[in-house]
């Protein structure tokens, strides 16, 4: 049997099974999925953890960076509309969150738009009351964090002032493995998106994988690789890193010829259930007790997981209603054909139950009905007014 989950060195699951959907026929006319893929509900469960919040350095008069102080955070932020965030959130971003106060906030857009009015609250917020620090902004909600420990009341507001945060999508990660027959130690260590229009045109949406040909000359193909398949880009590596498909990817080594490295995307749409509990342990174990970026980086780790297991769970819920709305048309199909089958015996029944003396005496004086009626029919069609006269 096949294992349906394997876990990879990052801790991450990479589905196994079988991905194919069985039918049925249950009539002439009708045709029904008999199965559901694990895939199906596990792995394209909707990724609330989307959204990313950077804290831009503060700086002193002299233009130097400041400690963080940990007095002011933003969560990573919880997409709570997908309809409103594909829509509308990536065509502003990055946004700039500036703390003016301990109480208030400016928000503007990439193009330094002030969109600070189109946010429930109107810049105003207070982080000691539940659900009245929070930013729904374009389907996603972020969090103001405020730590006063240690800091007098009166010195609050100038504490908190200039705090700056960006607010974004995250940015597409990429997994590169190396095959086993690899005969040169070279790994690819890094990757990051160059030519955004590019990669979206043309990385392969089932990965990709590098071959190199020589120590420097590689080639890429489209997953699955096959004895076929063409290279979909080629090129040369310089100072320790390559570019394809909109990508740019550092390599450590010196590759060999025939070296090769496996390539996936991960955009974030959308996260299994099992990646999510992995992510929650990998956060829980992170030592917090006095570091607040730690404890930020939990709570937010914590919420994502919450989020995502809640849409996991209605995916299930969502395939169960799938299955017993299909065993309801099959309870449907099977009183139809009931119903066939009865009328079928009967007609049987009727026919093998007939006196064939009687029949064969009706048939003789329907046989006789038709033939006088021929004949009338005949004389009737051959009269004319000159008969009559």
């Amino acid at each position: 049997d096949t294992q349906p989950y394997i876990r990879n060195n990052d801790g991450t699951y990479a589905y196994q099974g079988d991905d194919t959907q069985l039918n049925l026929k249950v009539s002439d006319t009708l045709t029904l999925a008999s199965s559901d893929t694990a895939k199906s509900f596990m792995e394209n469960t909707v990724n609330t953890g989307r959204t990313q919040s950077t804290a831009q350095p503060m700086l002193d008069e002299d233009g130097k960076p400041l400690p963080d102080t940990g007095v002011a955070k933003v969560s990573a932020g919880l997409v709570t509309s997908s309809a409103v965030f594909n829509k509308s959130f990536a065509a502003g971003q990055p946004y700039t969150l500036e703390l003016t106060s301990s109480t208030q906030y400016t928000l503007k857009d990439v193009n330094g738009k002030d969109l600070t009015s189109e946010i429930a609250g109107n810049g105003v917020f207070d982080s000691t009351k539940d659900g009245a620090h929070s930013i729904s902004l374009r389907g996603v909600s972020f969090d103001i964090n405020l730590n006063f420990k240690g800091v007098a009341a009166a010195d609050q507001d100038a504490a908190v002032k200039g705090h700056t945060f960006t607010l974004q999508a995250k940015p597409d990660t990429f997994n590169a493995s190396r095959t086993p027959s690899n005969t040169s130690t070279a790994q690819i260590t890094g990757a990051a998106v160059t030519d955004a229009g590019a990669y979206s045109d043309s990385f392969p949406s089932n990965g990709a994988v590098i071959k190199f040909t020589s120590a420097n000359a590689y080639e890429v193909y489209a997953q699955p690789v096959t004895d076929s398949s063409k290279s979909i880009a080629k090129g040369t590596m310089a100072d320790g890193a390559l570019s394809a498909m909109g990508v740019t990817f550092d390599v450590a080594g010196t590759p060999a010829a025939g070296d090769q490295f496996v390539l996936s995307n991960n955009n974030h749409q959308s996260q299994s259930a099992l990646d999510t509990l992995s992510e929650l342990r990998k956060a829980l174990v992170i030592p917090s007790e006095t570091d607040p970026a730690a404890q930020q980086l939990q709570r937010d780790a914590i919420n994502t997981a919450i989020g995502n297991l809640k849409n996991a769970s209605t995916s299930i819920d969502t395939a169960r209603g799938s299955i017993g709305a299909r065993l309801n048309v099959v309870d449907i199909q099977a009183d139809e054909n009931s119903s066939m089958s009865i009328a079928n015996d009967s007609t049987v029944a009727a026919i093998g139950n007939t006196d064939m003396a009687s029949a064969a005496t009706q048939l003789a004086f329907q046989k006789s009905m038709l033939e006088a009626s021929q004949l009338a029919f005949v004389k009737i069609s051959q009269l004319s007014l000159f008969n009559q006269l």
